[in-house]
């Protein structure tokens, strides 16, 4: 059985390190991201600490006996915006800033295929206004379907280095004609 939560602070969501550090080490340790251990932690650590903030929502999923099994997490923010403008200045300075990201969103492979990061996409996703971005690998294909299905459209590449493409995708939301904002 799956439980989605909402933690309400970054000592809800600390509970649950141990599990999230070994959910990152087996999605994103392996390729295509190739993330180290280091990394990974330091993900994990924002993770948690951005649990607290305003505006931040995260959603997890544990298995039947409490254990993490997937997690989510998005909030307003200008980073993957000014990622946007690197590559597509007229699109990203169509709306002013911040825009929701959606940070996060890893499932256990045990647990992979069964609709949850669908649902934990849905949950963090539920009522969020305006226009939204998301940037993930190329080659996660999986990932890559579950946001097509949802209205996600990939809408630049751009690249932290060699060997490390990232996919920069949208949604617009209702309402989100893509004029000038702010």
């Amino acid at each position: 059985m799956i439980r989605l939560l909402a933690p309400e602070s970054a000592h809800q969501l600390d509970e649950h390190r141990p599990a999230l550090l070994a959910l990152f080490r087996e999605r994103y340790g392996a390729p295509p991201w190739n993330e180290s251990d280091d990394e990974n932690a330091h993900a994990v650590a924002q993770l948690i600490e951005a649990a607290g903030s305003p505006g931040t929502r995260t959603a997890i999923a544990c298995g039947a006996e409490g254990v993490l099994v997937g997690v989510c997490q998005g909030a307003p923010g200008a980073t993957f915006l000014a990622d946007l403008r690197g590559v597509e200045p007229e699109l990203a300075d169509s709306w002013g800033a911040p825009v929701f990201e959606l940070r996060q969103l890893a499932v256990t492979t045990s647990a992979s295929g069964a609709g949850l990061g669908g649902r934990l996409h849905d949950e963090v996703m539920f009522g969020v206004a305006g226009p939204a971005l998301l940037l993930t690998h190329p080659l996660a294909a999986a990932a890559g379907v579950l946001y097509a299905r949802r209205g996600w459209v990939v809408t630049a590449r751009i690249h932290f280095g060699p060997e490390q493409p990232r996919d920069i995708w949208l949604l617009r939301r209702p309402g989100d004609d893509g004029s000038k904002r702010g």
